[in-house]
Order: C-alpha cells, then structure tokens, then sequence
C-alpha cells in the first residue's frame, strides 16, 4: 500500500475515535452551561395555641373519709342548713339507722363531732434487780458428793452446815469415828456428774477458802438432807495418806510443794489440835484402800517418809 494513502486512512481513523469522544461531550456541556440557585431562608415556625391553666394546690373536695362515700352512698346525717358558716349544725338524732354499703350491718346514722379515746399509758411493774448470787448446781439424786471434813467440835461442824445451807447447798452430816474420837462429817450433794460436783466444790472454796474440799464418788446416795445410812457412809470412804502435821504453815506448804514436784497429789489442811492449830499435809484421796497402800509405798521409797493411810475426809 501506498505510504501515504496509509498515514491518511490512520489520521483519519484518530480523527474520528476523537470526535467519537469529544462530540458527545460538548453537546452534553451546552446544556449545562446555566447555574440553579437554591434558597437557604428557613421558613418560620407554625403558630401554636397554648393554654395556660391554674391548678390550686389546696382542693377544695375533700378526700372521702369512708369506703362508703367513695363507692357513692348518700350520707346519712341530715344537717339543717343554716345561711351563717359560722353556726353550728345542727344534727337530727331521730334519723333512721342506714345499712352500711361494705359490711352490711346497720350502722348509727348519727354524726357527731367525736375524738379518738386516748389511750391510757401502759404501766409495767418495776423490774427488781436480784442480788448476783453464786449458787452451787441444783443437788440430784447422784453419784458424786463432795467432802468438807469431819470435825471433832459438833458446835463448830453445825455452824458450818448452816452457813452453807444458807449458801443454798444441800448439807449431808452424819458421824463417824476417826482415831478413836466420834466427829461429824460434811458433805453437800449428791450431784449427777462429775462436773457438776466440781462446780460445787469450786463455789465452796470460794466462800470459805480454808475448807478441804474434795470429791468423792459413791454407789447409792441420799437425795434428801438426812444422815446416811451404815452402807451409803461405808460406800463413800476414801482414803489419803497423811505425810505429817506442822505447827507453821510455811512448812507445810514447802512439803506440800516438794511433793506436788515429785508427782503426788498433795494438799495442806488446817485442823484445830488440842495442842494448838496444825497443818497437816496429805496425799490423795483415793477411792481404794490399795491405791493409798500403793502411795504410801512410793513416798516411803521417794523421800523416806513413813505415811499413815487414813480415812477421808
């Protein structure tokens, strides 16, 4: 092909790919050309009407005082009317009774200007204060008693049982012989367990500190305030071995200590001698002769001191 019959046809073919795009465009843009100018003014608010109402606080209808005026009853108190506010009304007592519209039954119909009754004020009787007591637990029949001494003075072991019975315990007495001499024993209870007779024997000692209290467990024990019988004392013995007896007390406690610290249950008891007041020194109670034997055996062994085994109290 001719060269230049070829450069033709290609102007010609980018001639037209160009009209092709830009016609369109131009005839498009001419109808464009004016501008639309939109408004911005913002309309005003519609007019509205509004009403202004006064409530009064304070109503001037009083609120029904009865389920029957506000289910719509007609009151039945009929007040003559009177021109002056001021007046009193006047009531008819004569009106007839009227069915009350709850419950149903008649009802007085009379309406009178009444107060609530005042109630009269209520008037306790003053609460008395008890003295604070320390009382020994309340004595049952038991198995425990617990043991105050035996005492060769009548008139000093009497004294001492009404001072406790005073105390609220329950005192048994009854005598016995001891070294050859009749004395008087002491004992408060019986009590049904072991805790309970402590308690005791602690309150006790709280009274008179210088009393030898002890517990002692029997088989068969009274229950009322009377002396024992030949089998209920024989039940009740038990035994201590009595180390020995001084005439100062500090002596007595150093031997009550020296053997407390190998072991034995020690204890001092204040007794008044003939011969002047004693303190003397034994280890125990036990419940059997040969469990006092066996004591005796081991403070003879340990420190070379003949004990006496001895009834308790």
């Amino acid at each position: 092909m001719d060269p230049t019959l070829q450069k033709r046809l290609i102007g010609a073919s980018v001639l037209i790919v160009l009209a092709i795009i830009f016609v369109p465009m131009l005839l498009d843009g001419s109808e464009q050309t004016g501008s639309e100018t939109l408004p911005l003014i913002i309309p005003d608010p519609p007019e509205r009407d509004f009403e202004t109402r006064v409530i009064p606080l304070d109503t001037t209808d009083p609120a029904p005082s009865s389920v029957a005026e506000a289910i719509g009853v007609a009151p039945a108190v009929d007040a003559a009317p009177t021109s002056n506010a001021d007046a009193l009304t006047t009531v008819d007592t004569q009106a007839p009774t009227r069915i009350d519209a709850v419950s149903g039954d008649a009802v007085s119909s009379v309406a009178t200007d009444t107060k609530a009754p005042e109630r009269a004020p209520i008037v306790s009787d003053p609460v008395v204060a008890k003295p604070a007591t320390t009382p020994s637990p309340t004595a049952v029949s038991g198995r425990f008693l617990v043991s105050l001494g035996s005492y060769s003075n009548t008139a000093n072991a009497n004294a001492l049982a009404t001072q406790l019975r005073a105390a609220g315990y329950a005192v048994l007495t009854d005598t016995l012989a001891v070294n050859g001499q009749n004395a008087t024993r002491l004992r408060i209870g019986p009590y049904a367990t072991r805790g309970q007779a402590e308690a005791a024997r602690l309150a006790v000692k709280q009274l008179r500190a210088d009393l030898p209290a002890a517990i002692s467990e029997v088989d068969d024990t009274p229950a009322t305030d009377a002396p024992v019988t030949a089998r209920s004392a024989a039940s009740a013995q038990v035994w201590a071995v009595q180390v020995g007896a001084f005439k100062v007390e500090t002596e007595a406690n150093s031997k009550r200590d020296q053997l407390r610290q190998a072991g034995f249950a020690a204890f001092v008891e204040k007794i008044n001698a003939d011969a002047g007041t004693l303190w003397r020194v034994r280890i125990g109670p036990e419940n059997k002769r040969s469990d006092a034997d066996t004591v005796k055996a081991g403070v003879k062994r340990r420190f070379g001191i003949d004990g006496i085994v001895v009834p308790y109290p």
